[in-house]
């Protein structure tokens, strides 16, 4: 039998290469497809941000300020990727990596944010400019970078303090490989580097 990783990107795949799924638009059953339509796809006449559906992921949305920024096809892609091999690396026996992704809320906003945080080899850093934040259990920020891929993004950075936070419940192991905090390895680090090179090599 099949890992559930591979059912889901296999089946993921399957309606994104075809040119209808069928017969339409990829929908929850529950919702009418008028409605589907409105909350999935980001209007380029509205000003300001606005909240979009996360396709595949029952209860996932994206901020977005920039309709040309990021579709939520592509950061869903993205995420199915980092669960496929979340999964073949870490294993998630007890599902608590893909529920947590099925109710995350992705803010992309261009906002600077000045904190001190740790950076990815432990040591503490003062007014730091984040690219990315794991702000609570289901809520990440991250900063576009205008004409580039999501692969240039801290996007699958920081799914894995997702990933971390909803395994420990306490924490998403804020200092990465420092030794205040436990959770992230070495091997995390190579896991974003591998997704993110085959994201960019589908221009994700």
């Amino acid at each position: 039998m099949r890992p559930l990783s591979q059912k889901i990107m296999g089946a993921f795949f399957i309606c994104l290469l075809a040119s209808s799924c069928l017969g339409g638009p990829w929908s929850p059953r529950s919702v009418p497809e008028s409605h589907n339509r409105k909350i999935h796809e980001c209007d380029n006449w509205k000003q300001g941000t606005q909240m979009i559906k996360l396709p595949v992921f029952s209860h996932a949305w994206q901020i977005v300020e920039n309709c040309n920024e990021y579709s939520g096809e592509a950061v869903a892609i993205a995420m199915v990727f980092f669960y496929n091999e979340w999964s073949l690396s870490f294993g998630d026996p007890n599902s608590n990596v893909w529920v947590a992704l099925n109710k995350l809320m992705v803010e992309w906003s261009y906002i600077s944010r000045p904190i001190t945080a740790y950076d990815v080899s432990g040591r503490l850093i003062k007014n730091a400019y984040a690219s990315g934040i794991a702000l609570t259990q289901s809520m990440i920020w991250v900063k576009p970078i205008p004409g580039q891929p999501i692969c240039e993004s801290s996007l699958i950075h920081e799914l894995v303090h997702i990933a971390i936070w909803s395994i420990k419940l306490t924490d998403g192991d804020p200092d990465h490989l420092g030794k205040v905090y436990s959770g992230w390895t070495i091997d995390h680090s190579a896991l974003i580097q591998r997704i993110n090179d085959q994201l960019c090599s589908l221009g994700i």
